[in-house]
């Protein structure tokens, strides 16, 4: 008997550490998403203001941006606004062939329709955020990339570009190129100190 209720108190006690690591990994998770999207907004401001300035330049001016909150369309800004559900549609069918021969992702996709539809519209600036970031991200097929800018590098996408943050910079760094202009956000000095290397 005395057994069976010291088992059962130390059930009870391991459930309820159990419970309490899984609200503190829970909480963290909480904490962590909303970081990343306070950080998505700021991202998402500064570039709508690049295309306010561009536009009251008088530049035609595109945006392409990632991810969507509420609709596919919302990624591809053009000078008269956003695309046309239509349009999108019409831009994806006809781009499938290109998707199917050379599998590409649904986000690389997407950006060759974005591309298609600058082009089409005339287009003279393309804000383009970037995915994935980096080398491997499809944004780098644009082929004038003329100034390119770093947000703060954070531990995103670890699988992909690495485990740390010197990695993940170096990744990010790839899409360095001669004749380009590099800005930077506020870096960790380990970021900073990485892309000042690949500079």
């Amino acid at each position: 008997m005395i057994a069976s209720a010291l088992y059962l108190v130390r059930v009870q006690y391991e459930s309820r550490r159990l419970y309490a690591d899984i609200e503190k990994a829970q909480a963290e998770a909480r904490a962590h998403e909303a970081e990343n999207e306070r950080l998505l907004a700021e991202r998402r401001e500064r570039l709508r203001v690049l295309e306010r300035i561009a536009a009251a330049a008088g530049i035609r001016c595109g945006l392409y941006t990632s991810p969507h909150l509420l609709s596919w369309c919302e990624r591809i800004r053009l000078p008269e606004g956003l695309i046309s559900e239509a349009a999108l549609q019409h831009l994806l069918r006809n781009l499938q062939p290109l998707a199917l021969r050379h599998d590409l992702t649904p986000f690389e996709l997407v950006t060759a329709a974005a591309m298609q539809a600058f082009a089409e519209a005339g287009v003279e600036l393309a804000v383009l955020e970037v995915g994935l970031g980096g080398r491997l991200d499809a944004t780098t097929v644009h082929p004038d990339r003329q100034v390119l800018a770093f947000a703060s590098i954070g531990l995103d996408h670890t699988e992909q570009l690495g485990p740390t943050i010197a990695a993940i910079a170096a990744e990010k760094a790839g899409v360095l190129h001669p004749g380009a202009s590099a800005v930077s956000g506020p870096q960790t000095e380990e970021a900073a100190e990485v892309l000042r290397q690949l500079a």
